[in-house]
């Protein structure tokens, strides 16, 4: 493929079969290819590329090199915020390809080992060493089975269920059988077909970036940033909080953001952007200190020892849905519009920037400040945390078109993992009865709080 040529007609003969595979498996993800992962360019590689280019970007075109560049990166950036790598179980004899796993302390040993895969929304990996058998008709009667096959090796079942997809995978290996379950949203259905793809293939699948849509994608990501900060030094220099005019003094705050409490002990969650480069951090006036951060998800945990808050943020157990209602709270141009902000809206799209399963787009009114804050469902309950609006400009300069109030907020099952990786196991709820605007603003308000970057 000659990158410098964009408009030109894609033609696959420029691919290796490397390529090809890594392509399969994008288009996969997105719920558009769903066939072997072979490596192979034909009829189904083709229709696929076709419904990319049509609902993905958008377009009504016969697929060009810039097309299949943008399928490559948005790829390449799925892989490397997921952590996609292969994967060996000890006991089951299985590699699989998987998101980045975590370990479910609240495993049973009679169920095998557990895991929670990637960003959760495929919520769980099961391996055993004995039969399962699928019994979905008895457990909930309104799942549907899609397909379900019985042979005398291999038992297989993929159901329907009203909360997601679970697909149950049994093979006989010298007379022990070895069971995978894979449960997701139904929205990561895409993700869970590549997981579970090499199972009928009989071997495992070893699927990466080449180093020429590695080189593309740092090309594009460092474009990008070049931008945002061509962007950034056109603004005029920044004032202190009181709006008069004058010159930010020595003790103000070089920048804010916001922050929300995940527990009682005064650790609050926010965005590793708003504390990058930060030399002190302060909350309520009180010392605050980075435990962690991860730019990857633009997400960081906070620590103020002498903080009590009035409340703690209680997380959803299920992802939010599409068209929803969201409500925001945080700082926004903090010092010129004061104190809490709080604004609603909905979700626009289940998926971010390039097809991301990190973010979600919302389009409750986000300005500078409002980064980091909560974003909650209409039971109060968190389901994302906000990343601020899309910089349009620098975005027009990357891409050549100008997006119009695109927002995004970071999904809350990511926070949720992000936690736990730290030792702390966000409070959640399973479903809640909807609340009044002015009572969700009232909760909102015990836990969210501004950051001081110094």
């Amino acid at each position: 493929m000659d990158f410098s040529d964009p408009d030109a007609p894609f033609s696959p003969s420029t691919l290796t079969r490397k390529e090809i595979r890594f392509l399969q498996a994008g288009l996969t993800i997105k719920r558009h290819y769903f066939d072997d992962l072979d490596g192979l360019w034909g009829r189904k590689s083709q229709e696929a590329l076709e419904k990319f280019i049509r609902i993905d970007l958008n377009e009504d075109h016969a697929p060009t090199n810039l097309d299949v560049m943008q399928l490559a990166v948005t790829t390449v950036v799925e892989f490397r915020l997921l952590g996609w790598s292969q994967t060996t179980f000890p006991g089951v004899e299985l590699t699989l390809l998987t998101p980045q796993l975590q370990a479910d302390e609240s495993n049973g040993s009679d169920e095998g080992e557990s895991y929670f895969m990637g960003d959760m929304a495929l919520r769980r990996l099961v391996l055993s060493r004995s039969e399962m058998r699928a019994t979905h008709k008895k457990s909930d009667p309104s799942a549907e089975l899609i397909y379900s096959i019985r042979q005398k090796r291999i038992w297989a079942s993929f159901v329907d269920y009203t909360d997601g997809v679970v697909f149950v995978y049994s093979r006989n290996n010298r007379g022990n059988w070895n069971t995978i379950l894979v449960a997701a949203e139904r929205e990561d259905v895409g993700r869970l077909l590549l997981v579970i793809a090499p199972l009928f293939r009989g071997n495992s699948v070893d699927i990466e970036p080449s180093n020429r849509f590695n080189r593309l994608t740092d090309r594009f990501l460092e474009e990008f940033d070049q931008a945002q900060a061509t962007e950034e030094e056109k603004k005029p220099p920044r004032q202190n909080g009181s709006g008069n005019g004058k010159t930010r003094k020595e003790d103000d705050p070089r920048g804010t953001g916001t922050g929300f409490a995940v527990n009682a002990e005064g650790y609050l969650l926010t965005n590793a952007h708003v504390v990058k480069e930060c030399r002190a951090l302060k909350v309520r006036g009180k010392p605050a200190f980075i435990v962690d951060k991860d730019e990857n998800f633009d997400l960081a945990l906070v620590h103020v020892p002498d903080l009590e808050p009035a409340g703690i943020a209680i997380f959803a157990d299920t992802p939010a849905a599409l068209n929803s209602d969201i409500t925001t709270a945080g700082f926004p141009l903090s010092g010129l519009l004061g104190g809490l902000n709080i604004t609603r809206g909905t979700v626009a799209a289940r998926k971010g920037l390039g097809g991301s399963g990190v973010n979600m787009q919302i389009t409750a009114p986000l300005q500078p400040g409002n980064s980091g804050g909560p974003a909650v469902n209409a039971s109060g309950q968190v389901v994302g945390v906000v990343v601020a609006k899309l910089n349009a400009t620098a975005i027009a300069e990357a891409i050549g078109d100008i997006p119009q109030n695109v927002n995004f907020a970071i999904r809350g099952t990511i926070a949720q993992l992000f936690l736990h990786q730290n030792g702390i196991t966000p409070q959640k709820a399973v479903s809640g009865e909807p609340l009044a605007p002015e009572e969700i603003a009232s909760r909102l308000s015990a836990y969210t709080f501004l950051i001081n970057c110094f």
